[in-house]
């Protein structure tokens, strides 16, 4: 009961088997148990998501951007941070996660298409603006 690898399998079972709730507790005990590991808060971000109400996706947003923070190679969490902020409304930010993992995918096209569109949308100069602008410069000199 205290290996959060064991929880974790049983978590993702309920995920997977819609229940999405239980699924949740189980992924926060994990990060209980563990809480430098991103799997586990990637795996509650992703149920999380799944509610659909707006505490939750608040919820999963938090745990993406820590999971981020530790691991910010991990496509899935990319590609959920930018559900994740579209369901909020937040064009700007989704836009430069789905850059973010489009470059990470390999697809520099796609991934300098989503830059340049944060770039219309975010402030600028803010550090996502000039996060976006690095990954359009990249984009464009590899192309």
């Amino acid at each position: 009961p205290q290996n959060p690898y064991f929880v974790e399998l049983q978590a993702q079972m309920l995920f997977e088997n819609g229940q999405i709730e239980n699924a949740m507790n189980l992924f926060q005990k994990c990060i209980k148990i563990l809480p430098n590991a991103p799997l586990f808060r990637l795996g509650f971000a992703h149920a999380a998501l799944g509610l659909n109400d707006r505490e939750s996706v608040k919820s999963a947003l938090a745990h993406l951007k820590e999971s981020l923070r530790m691991d910010p190679s991990l496509p899935l969490a990319w590609k959920l941070t930018a559900n994740a902020y579209n369901k909020l409304g937040e064009n700007g930010y989704s836009a430069l996660a789905t850059a973010e993992y489009n470059l990470l995918k390999g697809q520099r096209g796609r991934a300098n298409s989503q830059a340049r569109r944060s770039l219309r949308i975010l402030k600028p100069g803010s550090p996502q603006w000039l996060r976006a602008q690095d990954i359009e410069n990249e984009t464009s000199r590899l192309k």
